[in-house]
């Protein structure tokens, strides 16, 4: 019996993993820029941009990457140019997936050197997620008459901002709603990746992180937020002399989390062994509380129970 229980227990977790679409899978990040916000218009083929990522980077084969653009098209298609974060997140809830424990990277003023550390698997970032993934360097935004998309022009986030405290380009709402709830699913150990050779300082509390991540972590999943630091040129700030990082320090601290910086040079990842593997950004072979996945612990329970 304790040979068929442990084979059972073994296919079981092979097609488990089959189906759920767990395959190798191809560059970790689109490096461009999430915040393109540049004033011009939808592109035409925006759609086939969307499914054809979403394809390439979905957790899970039950995942319909038509229904989910179907979803972020209803976000934005029909409504003004200019909307507020809440505009997207019924779409953000539908498409993010947890991420693996220990692993969520934020980043600020250090796009390349975050997604540098992401291509060996030791971090995920939002733009690794289906969220930013999808769109990353991307620019859309609707109207209120057909037919719904603006191809030509969108509003830019100043002309936006203008309407009122909240509210943002399309794209811009877009990525700031996708970091509140990339950030609303970090467990564990959370990193942020700073420049101390930054101007003014390595933290800036106008930036998303400050925004919109740092508030959005939650107190039950996340146990540390660890400042990572690097330089792309003079060390202007540093872990221990740093005036900005410092006060980040207290930020995150008044939440009730403890924080550590180390310099990112000295930093010894927990390493991955197989890094062509979705789990690298994919957090759960099973989207959380399926049925399936509930029917198929209720089964190892009872096998194991025979054991």
């Amino acid at each position: 019996m304790h040979s068929f229980a442990m084979l059972t227990l073994s296919l079981l977790a092979v097609s488990t993993i089959n189906m759920l679409g767990v395959v190798g899978r191809e560059t970790r990040a689109v490096d461009m820029n999430r915040w393109s916000t540049s004033g011009e218009g939808t592109p035409s083929d925006l759609k086939r941009t969307y499914v054809s990522r979403c394809e390439e980077r979905k957790c899970s084969e039950r995942i319909n990457c038509n229904e989910l653009w179907k979803q972020f098209n209803e976000s934005f298609a029909y409504k003004e140019p200019c909307l507020s974060p809440e505009s997207y997140a019924d779409y953000c809830d539908a498409a993010m997936y947890p991420t693996p424990m220990d692993k969520t990277l934020f980043w600020s003023g250090t796009r390349e050197q975050a997604h540098e550390a992401s291509k060996t698997c030791d971090f995920v970032t939002l733009e690794d997620t289906l969220l930013g993934y999808t769109l990353n360097g991307l620019t859309w935004c609707g109207e209120a008459m057909s037919p719904g998309i603006n191809e030509t022009q969108c509003q830019s986030d100043y002309e936006c901002m203008r309407q009122g405290s909240g509210i943002y380009s399309a794209a811009r709402a877009y990525w700031a709603q996708a970091s509140i709830t990339f950030a609303q699913e970090a467990t564990g150990v959370a990193f942020i990746m700073l420049d101390g050779s930054r101007t003014g300082g390595a933290f800036k509390e106008s930036s998303i992180f400050a925004q919109f991540e740092l508030p959005n972590l939650q107190q039950d999943s996340v146990t540390m937020v660890h400042i990572l630091m690097v330089y792309s040129s003079t060390r202007n700030e540093t872990c221990d002399t740093g005036a900005t990082i410092q006060t980040l320090r207290e930020k995150i601290e008044d939440r009730g989390f403890l924080s550590e910086c180390t310099d990112y040079e000295d930093f010894v990842p927990d390493r991955v062994d197989d890094v062509t593997d979705k789990s690298c950004y994919c957090g759960a072979s099973c989207p959380v509380m399926s049925i399936f996945c509930l029917v198929l612990l209720v089964l190892i329970q009872t096998l194991l129970s025979q054991v």
